[in-house]
């Protein structure tokens, strides 16, 4: 024990914390992948195969089932402004 906290308590907090700034920084945002998929990021997840991956809004990738793609942000290739919604 260090500082009385474990160190999985100081990763689990650190993974939150990490988490955080990356939700602001995509979530919004329009990206494009290396695909030449584009979009704005509408939620980002953790997923234990890929780590950090995103969801776009209109996404043609969406099953017949309803569900989202979710797609890993090592994808990412440009990361735009911010959008505007009225």
């Amino acid at each position: 024990m260090s500082n009385g906290r474990y160190l999985y308590e100081k990763a689990a907090i650190a993974i939150g914390h990490w988490f955080h700034l990356a939700e602001e920084d995509l979530v919004g945002h329009t990206v494009t992948t290396t695909s030449g998929l584009a979009g704005e990021v509408k939620a980002i997840k953790l997923d234990e195969l890929h780590g950090l991956c995103f969801t776009l809004d209109d996404d043609p990738a969406i099953h017949l089932d309803g569900a989202r793609q979710w797609w890993p942000v090592a994808i990412i290739k440009l990361h735009g402004p911010k959008v505007p919604h009225a």
